[in-house]
């Protein structure tokens, strides 16, 4: 009897998210992968925590019932929602923070572990575009540049080179490029000039994929030694937060009140902790919103962005002596938005109106 097995399934995780798996992809098989798949009567489905490719079995120990060598499957995945996704996602990738117009790829390699883990592709191109360094020319009387194209896999194997090439009339060192291969192929370009030495970056070219909106590639290698199961992971991003308490409708007269903002929390829900607010003068001396005054609160160390909020963070107004008295302004402070303001200094803004 024919049965379908599973040949590899792909679970993405996301720890922002309380059942912990990512609900943020869409991915989709590259053109050459999906037609290789329905050619060998593959079936490629998306399942709750990822997606998976199945075969068609002969019999009850798992024979195929086309024999399946060695082989490449790519998938490109795009963002349900990118400003959620980018705003709840430590995108920092061997400590390199993921720039605009790079993109992730995911790669199971080693084949015996079960997680697939992210290195930064910095360009997609088709396999003819012009190339502009990221570098201006010092000197563009006198500078010169060089560009070589070298195969990722090999990087011996030199694919073009290009020497002195002069900057343009804005200094700007420019190279038209014509590769061999136009779909599904990664090189490296290294480049230097007069007064930088050579530094490299990370080409995937491919001229339907670079029609369409791809933030990141997923390279399944299958073999006979490859694991069904395999896990991709992004990891949820932490702030400090910052409460900026607006005294809007006046409840607050600093010069014989003040405002106390603490955790209240008894018991923890993973991954919170019980946090420490610092807090500078009252009324704040720098920040002023609208007219109005603000006490300003800063957690003291950073806080994970999680789907559950965190509950318990109290804000109180204390009468000062002689005759001190407390009220409750807020049980349950708002956490910040996914989408709110985050300084330069990771503080994730909260403004809170009283």
């Amino acid at each position: 009897m024919r049965t379908y097995k599973t040949l590899f399934e792909i679970d993405i995780l996301h720890d922002y998210y309380k059942k912990g798996y990512g609900k943020d992809l869409i991915i989709i098989p590259t053109k050459e992968c999906s037609d290789y798949i329905r050619n060998n009567k593959l079936v490629y489905r998306t399942t709750v925590k990822g997606f998976k490719v199945s075969y068609i079995s002969v019999d009850d120990i798992g024979t195929p019932l086309i024999n399946l060598s060695d082989k490449k499957f790519m998938f490109n995945f795009r963002l349900k929602d990118p400003s959620e996704f980018l705003s709840i996602t430590d995108l920092d990738i061997g400590g390199n923070k993921l720039a605009n117009g790079n993109i992730i790829q995911f790669k199971n390699d080693p084949l015996n572990v079960q997680s697939i883990l992210p290195s930064v592709i910095h360009l997609l191109k088709p396999n003819e575009f012009t190339y502009t360094f990221p570098y201006k020319a010092v000197d563009p009387e006198n500078d010169l540049a060089t560009l070589e194209v070298l195969d990722f896999d090999n990087v011996n194997n030199q694919v073009l080179i290009f020497s002195d090439i002069e900057p343009d009339n804005l200094g700007y060192y420019t190279q038209k490029l014509k590769l061999p291969v136009r779909n599904g192929k990664k090189y490296i370009l290294r480049i230097s000039d007069t007064n930088n030495s050579s530094e490299d970056f990370v080409l995937y070219v491919d001229n339907e994929l670079n029609k369409k909106n791809v933030f990141g590639l997923i390279e399944i290698n299958y073999s006979s030694s490859a694991l069904v199961n395999y896990q991709l992971q992004f990891n949820r991003k932490a702030a400090y937060w910052k409460y900026i308490i607006v005294n809007k409708n006046a409840l607050i007269d600093f010069s014989s009140e003040q405002l106390e903002l603490i955790d209240s929390t008894v018991d923890t829900v993973n991954p919170y902790d019980v946090y420490n607010f610092s807090n500078q003068l009252q009324p704040d001396d720098e920040i002023n919103i609208n007219g109005y005054e603000t006490a300003v609160f800063i957690s003291e160390t950073l806080i994970p962005y999680y789907e559950v909020p965190k509950l318990n963070i109290q804000l109180k107004k204390v009468s000062n002596p002689p005759h001190p008295t407390e009220i409750k302004l807020y049980s349950h402070l708002p956490n910040p938005k996914i989408s709110g303001i985050v300084n330069n200094d990771n503080e994730a803004e909260i403004y809170v109106f009283i």
